[in-house]
């Protein structure tokens, strides 16, 4: 797009426009008056040295108004719109690229807006300033209308820039949603939308592609989140602005009121003699210019230059002590010399080089003595780097752990409901160097943790992550900052052992563990962009710099198929920690200080209300076609193939005035507890037709439904189209039926094929319902519940486990069919409570469904055999438990799992820590439970050969008979069956009992873990040479297919030059004949 003459403008009267600057930063001073975000200790001087005949705030203008009065409201409200226009600002950070150029035009309105409100607020300012100094300064007006006409005319040009203008990094996302159909186009489409996203993630060079992959479902659920219309996406953005506009208005006024002065550095008087007088350290400003530096100076030099200036300064002072016979002065500083070494010069050099280039410069210079504790000379601090960061890390590292061993002890303690969100959640002390470190590592802590609560421990982006630690590499901050995450973290796991926590605690700790990482990948890259220029081994480097404290992250984003990350966490040598309340912090932070968001009980009764409501008295006067659609009606959505197409609903129009046509209504959706807005008109076409067009509005996404509807003779019914963004796809109806008939009614499908058969199948329905409703009998009960209960089991499905199948399906829209509103609330909140004390397995696919992206949920099932040799496990669900996976599927197997092979089954999640044990348990039980069947056979053979039955023979086999017999049904188990992993006595469970979610009873719980015993078979063992060559062979299979894809690419690659050779011929074709038509 060619840039208009306003953006060349604009881009050419930058520097002009600050001529103006004074005049505008004199209105912001007067502004920070109110809001202390903006110092407002200047502005006072300024404006009473600008308007010197505004001597006193109390002076009356003409009208008898003080200056104070006129301005303060209109300084609040200036002050308001600066906030408010700061929250769309960080809101609009926080998108995506793509979400950004998709959203554009709605994006650009809404900063144009803003634009002209600050335009106006400066009018109101500068009409209230006019009143009180009319008269008194002459030509003022003059100037102030020039600089009106010049702020106005700038005012239009940034309208039009915001417009016009596209950003350079945007205008390749532009040309790609072209090529895909537009804007319009890839909103409605899922599979362009996924397209985009994996396009943007391969144009990012510091990740791999086969892990840019891996992140580009997440990604695109997560622009999706980020399309919906801007004012919901800033009143969502709100609280989080809030939090850090009040943490940075704090951080500001204490940093004004703590300005530090430290002895050792120097007052600059010129920075024109030399670059060694920009330096603020009276000793590094002598080493420096000693040394003749000029702008910047190798790492290594500075850093050794350092050290021999202060040992020799030391020694010159242990000398003349010597000489003049002088009692020796105690030197504070003394003991940190002795790790001020060459051995430690790296950690101090790393200190000092921010940005990993291998110099040092004035800036980074002065950035490092200025961060130092006020009362810390500058040996101590060269100390602290050398030695103390290490032990201050090592200390953090040890709390991080014991709280990971906590959490992981609490997690048979917690509340049901909380379960499946805290499994989601988780995926020696140098003592007497500690004392000399200690006043600062206390401090930085204390200030992190003030920062921390001032947002609510939700870091949800880069800007909130940087005023919580403030400037800095953030290795400097990284322990601490996990270290207060995880405490108060662990403080929400304390509060749920007996309460029920909202989940949006698990969501912001989770952005703000993302939020850490994300930074921590962003030090990699750009360390490694450092290193790469200077030619360094960049594995070498991570593996021992800043005490190797991103060697796994840089592995990790190197290679995401390496094991080294998982085989670390896996043989860890962890504590093991067993949870003692008496043990824990009675001065343990409290529900009320640590849950900043309540969980709501009342959204079911809520959500009955919402459908019980009433006619208003203007309800009430309506007349004709307006009387018609008000009051209560049931909705159904469906399609021609698919009825119901969604949850039934309730809905009760009314109208704010009886005069009009128009009418709207609140509807409250059973399946999401989200009320929809409704506006709609009443349209009469020329043919006397009666039209209702309504729009459904959802808050959530900022959507909209459009309705297309008309009445049956008797009014009962409102059916139609319906869609969203002007389309009609799908069909609906409303109707004033009972819902207790709505519910027996047929189909509509059913209806078109056999109208009078339907019919008549629905009389007879609606008058069994309703004499089995008069009657209220207990299996009338038990079929609503048994109803409920199968739709439960259904729609979970419709998001976790394996995919329903067609009749399956089908079965789950029958059974809507069959629920009221009323109903369909009940069974969507059951849904969400079973949602949160559900197993999900996470991050663990089925190695055989089809549908390989669905966790698994409920029974994870794992080969004991495949195991053996340390590699990824081999994973089912439950309903593949019989199912072969051969080497196509999984291509670093070395031989297929066969339904053979020996099993446990999972109920609750294992993380990665817990796996190895849990696999080692398995096999001792499994070993435990085929002992036992084979002492049961012994003393039956022995039996059969003897021929007696003495009394203690019979004895022996009666204990050996219960011992296999299942815990539940009591009968005699054969194998196959399930065997206890967890519980210490011999606990069997037979197939049959372990098919309705597992049992509980005594001390065996549902959730323990279960081995599957079976007669054992032996099986050929395949030499290694013939595993290496399968594996091998594998890997080039999966090598080919890779390079069979680039083959495609490249020939699409080449097809697509040779279409722009023939359409350049075309072109020069073109051009050549019509020059010889000119000449």
């Amino acid at each position: 797009m060619a840039e208009s003459g306003a953006t060349t403008a604009i881009k050419n009267a930058v520097g002009g426009f600050a001529e103006t600057l004074p005049v505008l930063m004199k209105a912001l001073d007067e502004i920070g008056k109110i809001h202390p975000v903006i110092q407002g200790s200047i502005l006072a001087h300024e404006l009473s040295g600008g308007l010197k005949n505004v001597k006193d705030e109390a002076v009356t203008a003409p009208d008898g108004v003080t200056i104070e009065a006129r301005l303060q409201g209109l300084m609040k409200q200036t002050a308001g719109d600066i906030q408010s226009c700061g929250n769309v600002c960080d809101a609009y950070s926080k998108m995506s690229l793509l979400a950004k150029v998709l959203k554009g035009p709605l994006w650009e309105g809404t900063f144009a807006s803003f634009v002209s409100k600050f335009s106006q607020r400066r009018d109101d300012i500068e009409f209230a300033l006019s009143i009180h100094i009319a008269g008194k300064v002459d030509g003022l007006h003059e100037k102030v209308d020039d600089l009106a006409q010049i702020v106005e005319r700038k005012t239009d040009m940034i309208i039009e820039f915001l417009k016009n203008y596209i950003p350079p990094e945007h205008k390749e996302v532009y040309e790609q949603i072209d090529r895909r159909g537009g804007r319009e186009a890839v909103l409605k489409n899922d599979d362009a939308l996924q397209s985009l996203v994996s396009a943007e993630l391969e144009t990012n060079s510091s990740r791999p592609s086969n892990q840019a992959t891996a992140l580009a479902r997440n990604m695109k659920h997560e622009l999706e989140s980020q399309l919906i219309d801007p004012t919901f996406q800033i009143q969502k953005n709100n609280q989080s602005f809030d939090r850090k506009f009040e943490m940075q208005q704090r951080q500001i006024l204490e940093g004004v009121g703590e300005i530090v002065h430290r002895e050792s550095d120097r007052v600059i008087e010129s920075v024109t003699s030399g670059p060694h007088d920009r330096i603020l350290d009276k000793d590094l400003h002598q080493i420096w210019k000693d040394m003749g530096w000029r702008g910047s100076v190798k790492a290594r030099h500075f850093v050794l230059a350092l050290r021999d200036y202060e040992q020799e300064r030391r020694e010159e002072k242990l000398r003349k002590e010597a000489t003049f016979q002088v009692a020796p002065t105690f030197d504070p500083d003394a003991w940190a010399f002795d790790w001020i070494t060459v051995k430690r010069l790296q950690a101090i050099t790393e200190a000092l080089d921010d940005d990993a280039s291998g110099f040092i410069t004035v800036t980074e210079a002065n950035n490092f003595t200025s961060s130092r504790p006020a009362d810390w000379s500058l040996p101590h601090w060269l100390a602290y780097w050398a030695i103390g960061w290490q032990i201050s890390a090592t200390i953090y590292r040890d709390k991080i752990h014991e709280i990971f061993e906590k959490m992981f002890a609490i997690r048979p303690h917690l509340h049901e409901a909380n379960v499946l969100m805290i499994d989601s959640y988780l995926s020696e002390i140098w003592a007497k160097l500690l004392e000399r470190f200690q006043s600062y590592i206390d401090a930085e802590e204390e200030r992190l943790k003030k920062n921390l609560e001032a947002i609510k421990y939700h870091v949800d982006d880069s800007t909130s992550l940087a005023l919580v630690t403030g400037p800095g590499r953030i290795e400097k901050y990284l322990f601490p900052l996990i270290y207060l995450l995880l405490k108060h973290d662990y403080a929400v796991f304390c509060i749920g052992r007996k309460e029920i926590v909202n989940e949006r605690h698990n969501i912001d700790a989770s952005d703000s563990q993302w939020t850490i990482n994300q930074a921590v990948c962003d030090r990699i890259d750009d360390m490694k962009a450092s290193l790469k220029h200077q030619r360094l081994n960049l594995a070498h480097h991570f593996e021992h710099a800043y005490s190797k404290v991103y060697h796994l992250m840089y592995l990790a984003i190197e290679d995401p198929e390496s094991p080294l990350p998982l085989k670390t966490i896996q043989t860890f040598p962890y504590k093991a920690v067993t949870y003692d309340d008496t043990k824990e912090d009675k001065d343990a932070p409290t529900a009320e200080t640590v849950l900043f968001y309540a969980y709501d009980q009342s959204q079911l009764s809520a959500g009955a209300e919402a459908m019980e409501d009433i006619a208003t008295d203007e309800d009430r006067k309506a007349t004709g076609h307006l009387k018609n659609i008000l009051g209560h009606w049931t909705g159904y959505h469906y399609t021609d193939t698919k009825y119901p197409f969604s949850v039934p609903f309730t809905v009760f129009f009314h109208t704010l005035n009886a005069e009009s046509t128009q009418y709207e209504a609140l509807v409250h959706a059973p399946d999401s507890q989200v009320e929809f807005k409704v506006a709609g008109d009443i349209v009469t076409e020329a043919d006397g037709k009666v039209t209702y067009q309504f729009r459904f509005i959802i808050p959530v996404h900022g959507m909209t439904v459009d309705y297309d509807g008309t009445l049956n003779e008797d009014g009962s019914m409102l059916s139609g189209r319906w869609g969203p963004d002007g389309t009609r796809p799908a069909s609906f109806f409303f109707s004033k039926m009972p819902e207790q008939v709505l519910i027996c009614r047929p189909s509509p499908m059913e209806l078109q094929t056999n109208r009078i058969r339907a019919l008549w199948r629905f009389a007879l329905t609606a008058v069994q319902e309703q004499v089995a409703r008069r009657r209220f009998t207990w299996k009338f009960l038990a079929k609503r519940r048994d109803v409920r209960r199968r739709y439960v089991d259904l729609a979970l499905r419709t998001h976790l486990g394996r995919p329903l199948n067609e009749a399956e399906d089908e079965e789950r829209r029958k059974c809507l069919g069959l629920l009221s509103p009323l109903d369909a609330l009940i069974a969507h909140h059951l849904m969400g409570l079973r949602k949160r004390t559900i197993c999900i397995h996470k991050n663990i696919a089925c190695d055989s469904c089809e549908d390989d992206d669905r966790d698994i949920i409920d029974g994870r099932i794992v080969c004991l055999t495949c195991g053996k040799d340390g590699g990824e496990s081999v994973d089912l669900c439950e309903d593949c438990i019989d199912t072969e996976v051969d080497c196509t599927k999984r291509p670093d197997l070395a031989a297929p799992h066969l339904p053979t092979h020996d099993l446990y089954k999972l109920r609750s999640l294992v993380h990665h820590r817990e796996f190895r044990q849990i696999a080692s348990m398995a096999r001792d039980a499994l070993e435990r439970a085929r002992t036992a069947f084979k002492d049961a056979q012994d003393v039956a053979h022995e039996q059969t050969e003897e021929g007696g039955t003495g009394e203690t023979e019979d004895h022996l086999t009666k204990i050996v008979q219960e011992d296999l017999t299942c815990v539940k049904c009591k009968e005699r188990v054969t194998q196959p069956c399930w065997y206890c992993i967890v519980c210490e006595d011999a606990v069997f469970v037979c197939m049959k009992c372990d098919t309705g979610g597992g049992v509980s009873e005594g001390k065996h719980a549902k959730t323990h873990g279960l081995v599957r015993c079976q007669e054992e078979i032996v099986e050929t063992e395949v030499p290694a040479e013939e595993k290496l060559e399968s594996m091998v062979t594998n890997k080039f299979a999966k090598v080919d297919g890779r390079l069979d894809e680039m083959d495609t690419r490249l020939r699409q690659v080449d097809e697509r030059l040779s279409r722009m050779e023939l359409l350049l011929q075309a072109i020069a074709l073109k051009m050549g004949a019509g020059q010889d038509g000119s000449s």
